[in-house]
């Protein structure tokens, strides 16, 4: 089944295994990843195989689309929360104003 998924993608990306570059195999495991491929059991061996490279590749490849991920989650976080209006002692005095009226 992940070999499938693998050689679905590398006809769509219309390269073949031995010709990948190291950017393409992170594209292959990031929707492979994405996908929920690597749930299954013995899909990283499989993916490795596919990918005429190994179960260690795969998983730092793993572990490099998860630290980005939460990198990105990290930096939309902040942002949101830089986004906030600052409060002063005068809004609140507006707010109690209008509570008691």
């Amino acid at each position: 089944m992940a070999g499938d998924a693998v050689g679905r993608e590398l006809i769509r990306l219309g390269v073949t295994a031995d010709r990948l570059t190291p950017d393409e195999r992170m594209q292959i495991i990031a929707s492979l990843e994405n996908g929920g491929i690597f749930l299954l059991k013995g899909a990283v061996k499989d993916v490795a195989d596919a990918l005429h490279c190994s179960q260690a590749s795969v998983y730092r490849y793993l572990s490099q689309i998860k630290k980005d991920d939460s990198n990105s989650a990290s930096n939309n976080k902040i942002k949101t929360q830089t986004a906030k209006p600052e409060r002063n002692s005068s809004d609140f005095a507006v707010l109690l104003y209008f509570a008691l009226v």
